[in-house]
């Protein structure tokens, strides 16, 4: 298994959780994201998991404004957050500007 499988997981799980529910739960999001650190720090040591915290970061400074608009909700923030910690800060970058075009 490698991280693109990871994130795949957590979007599947987060999709799940949001047709079944209506809504992102918490304790969905952060097993999602303890399940993508570890993973990060399994497959690529210290470098990924610091990859990851700096994706993670990414991801957050991009999604906070279009929530505050009301744009998307806090739930896809937190899914969004957990997803780029399985995936390169490029890839969270891309995947935050292509959502919003969707």
């Amino acid at each position: 298994m490698s991280l693109a499988w990871v994130a795949s997981l957590i979007l599947i799980a987060g999709v799940v959780d949001d047709l079944c529910t209506r809504k992102v739960h918490n304790w969905l999001v952060l097993s999602c994201l303890a399940f993508a650190l570890v993973a990060s720090f399994a497959f690529e040591g210290v470098t990924g998991l610091q990859g990851s915290f700096v994706s993670l970061a990414v991801a957050f400074l991009i999604a906070l404004p279009i929530v505050y608009l009301k744009i998307v909700g806090a739930g896809d923030l937190k899914l969004f957050v957990a997803f780029a910690a399985a995936v390169a800060w490029t890839s969270a970058l891309s995947t935050g500007f292509y959502s919003l075009i969707w």
